[in-house]
């Protein structure tokens, strides 16, 4: 599903608000119904194995590696639009490499036909800055928002399964 912000699907007054709570706002519904998932709920709930785990994050290094390679070539270029969104300390993918290879896998699954797909939509917009922008956003929004509750999870589970 795709949330697009137009003048329609924001309040009057949004134009005065931070574009960050605006795009939070406009993005809310489609967020509440990922985050609350079966699979989500079921992961977050400690129903769902490291395996489970494993599944999600595989196919997390597919998204960032793409969005990765846009913001490296866009570093490169220097574009003022994207240069405050696109610094390297966000880069996500070798992370996530290493949880996995922490987490006893050695191969990157290959990429589910859903991650191929927005792969390619993110791919799609290295030549609209302000598109690759929504994308890249989004999915560091969503990842610094979660950070702390995928913490408190990870913690839980290691403690619980004797990893630590």
């Amino acid at each position: 599903m795709t949330a697009i912000i137009t003048p329609e699907t924001t309040s009057p007054d949004a134009a005065e608000q931070r574009f960050s709570a605006r795009l939070k706002a406009s993005t809310k519904c489609v967020h509440d119904n990922a985050e609350h998932s079966t699979f989500m709920e079921g992961l977050m709930g400690g129903k769902l194995d490291t395996s489970a785990y494993l599944r999600l994050i595989n196919q997390y290094t597919y998204i960032y590696e793409a969005l990765e390679e846009i913001s490296r070539n866009l570093r490169v270029s220097g574009n003022s639009l994207t240069d405050p969104f696109t610094l390297e300390g966000l880069d996500r993918a070798a992370a996530i490499h290493h949880d996995i290879r922490a987490l006893g896998q050695t191969e990157i699954d290959a990429p589910l036909p859903a991650t191929i797909e927005y792969v390619a939509r993110i791919k799609a917009t290295a030549q609209a800055p302000e598109r690759f922008l929504a994308h890249h956003y989004l999915r560091y929004l969503g990842t610094s928002r979660a950070g702390r509750r995928w913490r408190l999870w990870w913690r839980a589970i290691t403690v619980l399964r004797g990893m630590r």
